[in-house]
């Protein structure tokens, strides 16, 4: 068979599909495949005018695996049909994973194996990015082509730890949709030291409570223990995102496996429990406390603790839960930046279901003084 050795045509100038190349791609025709090559070789570097495909892309896509083969055999040792990239960037394997076809993915895979013995300069198609800023295993996951996904896995395990353009990296992905198995294979193959290139947005442990998936919690949490202490954009751990989203066994999870977790702050100085304060996880700030009381004490950038973030939030179940424990003055009068007490912003807010809460506290002293010299009387007055 012949074997194409020079692309210069196909470099230099716009080369055109003939239209009835285009339809033997289109049906995976081997016949005209073969025939169109030997009277003009550099068809086989022509595209199609609008999307620039050439026909490795279109018979990628529509799954001829036949046709796929022996036109990798007519390429030979050319290998930049391989990652040529149409208008849309996409690769002929970013089609035929999208479209689900593995064995065409199997044979692209087996002439990449092939050519990076040729050229090692050769570009990763299984990490570069499409025009969508994604690559071929974020487009398996993201349709749902678990097969081809861990193929892919397999070839290349560096793939797991690629970034689309949202800073999301397949175990992210993997995580949010619950392909379980996809996440123990990714996990058991990331190293403690790739943990910080998993994202920069959100961690696939962020996603993993967020979703309520326990089992994509616990194959994370046994596989990369560093994980635990990684943060999204915002400072905020995993554990944060639970205390958000009271996922209370989740929080005992977190905390078994690190400590830790809940004395940690983000960029805004919010503990987990400041969280929970402040959207009302009435169970994630009982467990909590159960697991780290002390965290009752601290404050965040505005000098605020869990009380005074309650009551701005005018959570007032969660007040009350607080409330519940054998608690200091200091800690139920603790004056903020401002020297705002939790009852000067009750008043200040006119929160009467809150206000008779904490008044008939013996603990809550009403006549301190802020900075302005008001007490909580006169807030509640003005």
């Amino acid at each position: 068979m012949q074997v194409l050795m020079d692309p210069v045509f196909w470099k230099a100038a716009e080369n055109l599909m003939d239209p009835v190349f285009r339809k033997a791609a289109d049906k995976g025709n081997i016949v005209s495949l073969q025939e169109f090559v030997a009277v003009k070789p550099n068809t086989i570097y022509s595209t199609t005018k609008a999307e620039k495909n050439t026909a490795l892309h279109i018979a990628a896509s529509e799954g001829h695996t036949l046709f796929v083969h022996h036109f990798l055999l007519l390429v030979g040792t050319n290998m930049e049909l391989m990652v040529s990239q149409n208008n849309d960037g996409d690769t002929p394997l970013h089609l035929a994973v999208r479209a689900g076809h593995l064995e065409v993915v199997e044979h692209l895979i087996l002439y990449l194996t092939w050519a990076r013995g040729i050229d090692a300069n050769l570009k990763e198609p299984t990490t570069m990015l499409n025009g969508k800023g994604n690559t071929p295993m974020h487009d398996a996951l993201s349709h749902r082509q678990l097969d081809i996904a861990l193929k892919l896995l397999e070839v290349n395990p560096r793939c797991a730890n690629a970034l689309n353009t949202e800073m999301q990296s397949p175990l992210y992905i993997a995580a949010r949709e619950g392909y379980l198995h996809v996440v123990k294979r990714i996990a058991d193959q990331l190293s403690a030291a790739s943990v910080s290139t998993i994202g920069t947005h959100m961690t696939a442990l962020h996603q993993a409570v967020l979703a309520d998936d326990i089992g994509a919690l616990d194959i994370l949490l046994d596989n990369i223990v560093k994980l635990v202490e990684v943060t999204d954009s915002s400072g905020n751990n995993a554990l944060h995102y639970a205390a958000c989203h009271n996922r209370v066994h989740m929080i005992s999870m977190l905390h078994n496996k690190n400590s830790t977790l809940a004395y940690m702050k983000n960029i805004e100085q919010h503990t987990a429990l400041h969280k929970a304060a402040k959207y009302g996880s009435v169970e994630a700030a009982r467990e909590l406390m159960k697991q780290c009381p002390n965290t009752v004490e601290m404050v965040d950038l505005c000098g605020r603790n869990a009380f005074h973030i309650s009551i701005i939030n005018n959570k007032l179940r969660v007040l009350k839960l607080l409330l519940e424990y054998e608690l200091p003055e200091e800690i139920l009068n603790k004056q903020d930046n401002d020297g705002n007490t939790p009852l000067h912003h009750a008043a200040k807010l006119h929160q009467g279901p809150i206000l008779w809460l904490l008044l008939n506290d013996l603990r809550i002293n009403s006549y301190m003084i802020n900075n302005e010299g008001h007490t909580p009387w006169d807030d509640q007055v003005n």
